[in-house]
């Protein structure tokens, strides 16, 4: 008996000793695909912002001294702070008020509440400036109506500004603070809030010195990725901030390029990447100094705080900012859609399927940039779902030197802005040894990289919960690690490749700048119609018929993670049945 244990351990040392080296090799190999996409564009960006090149140069400052001497540049740097903060604090205010009271008041319809802001969110913030274009621009429906009303000569309200960005980042991003603060409110510790109510504390005190202080590493992480991705903001702020004159840094990136001056770009793309960088280091600072325990295992649900009168009030209150803010963009984009040309009257006679139909069937560039978004969402959400579960299965599932260093690798791009990274790509793929440019592939490859981070974050925590048992069984019987990988592994993380092919295909058929900066004739895609289309007032129909696309796809989609969603539920928590399919695979249907 002891001689045969012997043996089999001997037998496990040896099919463990092969699948290492198996993970190693898969590790290598992994490791030099991502360096590639990911790590080489940007060392060919930072040395190109240097005067280097492929071919050879002198290390030079001229780029950033010609960066800061530009007062385009520099204003462009002020507007993007500007910008950034504006979004910051009112996305604060409005999210964290709404969640408050949707966690810790009697409000009414509080799922309902909830449904429209989520609602909110997943409506693209390009689309939603265009809505706000039908609105406000200079003949826009509320400008109309103003004038007509008050008899004015000129549209009252300005949406061509720095301010209509803000105020269209703001309502895009709101529902990012309401969700994060509303989570972090469920999950704070409410007998703190009673023992400083029982110790002679207000209800505002105690909100403002307990609780307030309790979720304040949540207000400070979201508001920093709010304040990051509102630095990051081009279609929104092309839209708006370019007709009156106003540049933010990643318009100004665009323009660089587009006037053929790359030093100039690239040296706006480091200023960039060097303040997207330091908002992550002060957020990871941060979050490591100020670390709380919101809830035990005596934890129970806070009571409500009775708004008494001014329920009521309250409640016509949030859904009157909701309605304005949400369904009526919402409502204007669709009527737009039916309608047979910009600024005509809202009327029966005025209607028409046509748009629709055009789009669809009869124009050839619509039908075109339709195909090619499609076609390059499925090759990329392919390709980086398989590279993704690699990567994910590799940081979080062995003891590989180096696994993590390939996990930030992959998971860096999530920190930069998409303008910076087309930039890279372009100084990346213009040249042998992989002349990509003016090709279908660099966009696909771009969208790679930009989506990595998504597939890599939704399959981590999947692996994380995973039961290796199963795993080893196999291995002992003598299946290799790949056989193990596609029979054990990829069933029980399918739900997370599933969401994360869903999330990459829906940010690719929504993305702008990478597309407007790297794409050729022949391969347009949806966000190149649309910016192409931006300036084009009579155009605004077809630019809301494509929205109304877009957004029946965004909201199936997300219907669709929903579901994985729970699916993840059930194989986090061990679900039996997928187990016992696991256990069929190894064992046979007989079991052991």
């Amino acid at each position: 008996m002891e001689q045969k244990c012997v043996i089999n351990s001997k037998i496990s040392c040896l099919v463990n000793k092969r699948c290492f080296n198996t993970q190693y090799i898969i590790l290598i190999v992994v490791g030099i695909f991502v360096a590639v996409l990911v790590l080489y564009p940007f060392l060919i960006l930072v040395a190109k912002s240097f005067g280097i090149t492929i071919h050879g140069g002198k290390l030079t400052l001229n780029a950033y001294i010609k960066a800061f001497k530009d007062p385009q540049t520099l204003a462009a740097l002020r507007n993007t702070l500007y910008v950034a903060s504006g979004v910051t604090i009112l996305t604060s205010v409005i999210g964290g008020f709404l969640a408050w009271l949707v966690t810790r008041t009697n409000l009414l319809f509080k799922k309902g509440i909830t449904l429209i802001v989520f609602l909110t969110f997943i409506i693209p913030s390009y689309i939603m400036a265009v809505a706000w274009i039908a609105l406000l621009g200079r003949n826009g429906y509320i400008n109309r109506m103003l004038m007509d009303l008050f008899n004015l000569k000129y549209s009252p309200i300005n949406i061509y500004s720095l301010t209509g960005v803000i105020f269209v980042m703001t309502l895009h991003l709101y529902p990012l603070v309401f969700m994060a603060l509303s989570n972090a409110l469920k999950r704070t510790e409410p007998s703190l809030e009673k023992a400083a109510i029982l110790s002679g504390a207000s209800r505002f005190k105690a909100l403002t010195s307990v609780t307030l202080s309790l979720i304040m590493p949540s207000i400070f992480s979201i508001g920093l990725l709010v304040f990051n991705r509102a630095m990051a903001s081009f279609g929104v702020a092309t839209l708006l901030a370019l007709p009156g004159g106003k540049h933010i840094l990643t318009t100004r990136i665009f323009s660089a390029l587009s006037s053929l001056d790359l030093s100039l770009a690239t040296a706006i793309s480091m200023i960039l990447i060097i303040c997207s960088g330091v908002v992550f280091f002060v957020h990871n600072l941060f979050l490591q100094k100020k670390q709380y325990t919101v809830i035990t295992s005596s934890s129970c649900s806070p009571i409500p705080i009775s708004l008494g009168f001014w329920r009521i009030p309250i409640t016509i209150l949030v859904f009157l900012f909701l309605i304005f803010t949400a369904l009526l963009p919402l409502m204007t984009i669709i009527i737009s859609s039916f309608l047979k040309k910009w600024g005509l009257d809202i009327s029966m006679h005025n209607f028409t399927f046509a748009n629709y139909y055009t789009i669809l069937f009869e124009e050839e560039l619509t039908i075109r940039a339709f195909r090619n978004s499609v076609l390059f969402g499925i090759v990329a959400a392919t390709i980086v779902t398989v590279i993704g579960s690699v990567v994910s299965y590799i940081s979080n599932g062995t003891a590989l030197k180096g696994n993590k260093l390939l996990e930030f690798w992959a998971t860096w791009p999530m920190s930069i802005p998409g303008t910076v990274i087309a930039v890279a790509a372009i100084l990346a793929w213009i040249n042998p040894p992989l002349k990509l440019y003016n090709t279908a592939w660099i966009i696909i490859v771009t969208y790679i990289v930009v989506c990595l981070p998504l597939v890599v974050k939704n399959v981590s925590g999947l692996i994380q919960n995973m039961d290796f048992t199963l795993e080893k069984a196999a291995r002992i019987s003598g299946a290799s690690w790949a056989r193990t990988y596609k029979d054990i592994t990829i069933p029980i993380i399918m739900p997370g490749l599933k969401t994360g092919w869903i999330l990459s295909f829906l940010m690719v058929i929504r993305e702008i700048p990478i597309s407007v900066m790297l794409y050729s004739y022949g391969r347009e895609t949806i966000g190149v119609l649309i910016f192409n289309l931006r300036s084009d007032v009579g155009g605004l129909e077809t630019i809301s018929a494509i929205a109304v696309i877009l957004i029946i796809l965004t909201i199936a989609g997300h219907l669709g993670i929903e579901k994985f969603g729970r699916s993840r539920l059930e194989v986090s928590q061990n679900n039996p049945s997928r187990i016992k399919k696991c256990k069929e695979k190894i064992w046979g249907s007989n079991g052991c």
